[in-house]
């Protein structure tokens, strides 16, 4: 009996280690028409310009580091090439079902049409809590382009906090004062987390049948055990 139910409680915990694992989700903006308006788009996140305008999911039809040819980033513009900085303004990625603890955007770099003089600005994502307290903010660390319209690889900017307490972020371009305009060009969002309230999720179906399971099984042979006692 006593390892039956050594059993028991180890299904129940490992159904509970089930109930808190770590959620993530990864959209890379791909499958979509040039130009699809993804605000509301996908489950979990709302995008949005801080200016007040749209977000898009852009084409690219050639291949920028590990990124093959076609694919789609994320854009402020339904007309013009993907690339933007702080003067077009921002996309703002809101977690609507739950708090996050790591965020990450690759981004890469991109050189205006005029790019005279030694660049500074950098791409950045900011990342902010439920009350837009800015917890961090992480620049692009690479080599900066040079040269007319040069876009560089793509590197992954990732931010993770020490509790799940991210609520928003924000990415776009610096525009420092002095040199040329980099541009950043934005792909594959990735976050995770848990809901707000662990503490009080209520058990999945496959948890509950699970434990379920277990307890008819214990019940089942405890019967049986009885059964066998009265018959001898």
């Amino acid at each position: 009996m006593q390892a039956q139910f050594r059993q028991f409680i180890f299904i129940g915990a490992l159904s509970i280690a089930s109930m808190q694992s770590v959620q993530a989700t990864t959209i890379n903006f791909d499958g979509l028409a040039d130009g699809t308006v993804v605000n509301t788009l996908y489950s979990g996140v709302t995008f949005s310009n801080p200016f007040g305008n749209d977000v898009y999911a852009r084409f690219v039809n050639r291949p920028v580091g590990w990124h093959s040819s076609p694919f789609n980033v994320v854009s402020l513009s339904p007309m013009e090439f993907s690339p933007f900085n702080t003067d077009s303004g921002a996309v703002e990625a809101v977690f609507v079902d739950g708090l996050q603890q790591t965020v990450s955007i690759d981004v890469a770099a991109v050189a205006s049409s005029d790019p005279s003089g030694a660049p500074e600005s950098r791409p950045y994502l900011e990342v902010y809590d439920a009350t837009d307290n800015l917890l961090g903010k992480i620049l692009f660390a690479g080599a900066l382009p040079t040269s007319a319209t040069e876009v560089t690889a793509f590197e992954t900017l990732t931010f993770t906090s020490a509790s799940m307490n991210i609520k928003k972020i924000r990415f776009s371009s610096e525009q420092t004062e002095g040199g040329p305009a980099i541009y950043g060009l934005f792909d594959t969002l990735t976050f995770a987390g848990q809901p707000p309230d662990p503490a009080n999720n209520v058990p999945q179906p496959s948890v509950l049948s699970l434990l379920g399971i277990g307890a008819l099984g214990l019940l089942g042979q405890a019967l049986q055990r009885r059964r066998l006692q009265v018959s001898v």
